[in-house]
């Protein structure tokens, strides 16, 4: 299974990217969702996921 992370600083589009789409049924692991990019970089720094 890939594991994702998801990086948008629309409060709107992560919510809708987080919970809209069925990542587990597409072998995604979706780790985390993340504000902005700093944010982002700490959060890929401690969990490495394969797509961010």
């Amino acid at each position: 299974m890939l594991r994702m992370i998801i990086v948008e600083d629309e409060h709107l589009i992560r919510n809708w990217l987080s919970q809209v789409i069925d990542y587990k049924q597409m072998g995604i692991e979706l780790l985390a969702c993340v504000r902005d990019g700093q944010e982002g970089i700490e959060v890929i720094e401690g969990y490495r996921p394969q797509i961010s």
